[in-house]
């Protein structure tokens, strides 16, 4: 079982863990947790190592981003249970790799799996747990997630495509000459968002950016970073 993200609050980790508890005690299967420092970590990390599971909870170190597919690969399934999520990168990178997901049906998540992800509600640990042992019991519906997942094309992550490469195929970002698109606005508020906004500059209708660090500009072709 994988988790990707980081140690915090919003990513529910402390359920997260209680419901893998509960599922180990009929599967006994590790849980990998491939995340980074960020707020209440170290606490989290301490709350996590003296829980009753911990003994079959692996944190390994960095991992690269190249090594990531086959991390999901080799995953029985990303559980992804977040109170709150902007997006949930994630997500889509498991459905590209085959990996069967179970996520929440709060926030964006839910709309990022479309159908394609076991869904559970974070604030329920049983119905988390129950939701896990059917993906993982029922090779079937495991296997009918994988395909659904693998079929759901990206949407509004496009623009994550720079950071993430081997998620997003070029098909999806053809260009129609000669005609004019409505205009979108675009804004980062954190730095890994700039080199997605830089690779937006030529997208079709494109009308402010502005990254961390920048100014707002009215042209795609005159953007400027300061």
């Amino acid at each position: 079982m994988l988790f990707v993200g980081g140690i915090t609050l919003l990513k529910n980790f402390e359920r997260l863990m209680e419901a893998f508890a509960r599922v180990h005690e009929r599967q006994a299967i590790p849980l990998v947790v491939v995340g980074f420092n960020r707020w209440r970590f170290e606490n989290d990390l301490a709350f996590a190592k003296s829980h009753r599971a911990s003994a079959h909870i692996l944190f390994p170190s960095f991992v690269a981003d190249e090594a990531m597919p086959q991390v999901y690969r080799m995953a029985s399934c990303l559980f992804f249970p977040s109170i709150y999520e902007g997006f949930g990168i994630p997500v889509p990178e498991a459905f590209a790799t085959g990996c069967p997901v179970v996520t929440t049906n709060r926030g964006c998540t839910s709309e990022v799996a479309g159908g394609a992800a076991h869904l559970v509600d974070p604030f329920d640990v049983e119905d988390m747990a129950q939701g896990l042992e059917l993906v993982l019991s029922d090779q079937a519906y495991c296997q009918e997630l994988i395909a659904r997942g693998r079929a759901r094309p990206p949407t509004s992550a496009s623009t994550a495509a720079p950071v993430n490469p081997w998620i997003y195929s070029s098909k999806y970002f053809t260009k129609l000459p000669n005609r004019r698109g409505p205009r979108a606005s675009l804004a980062a508020p954190w730095g890994i968002s700039r080199e997605p906004l830089r690779q937006c500059q030529t997208y079709q209708g494109t009308n402010y950016m502005l990254p961390p660090g920048g100014v707002m500009v009215d042209s795609p072709d005159r953007g400027r970073y300061i």
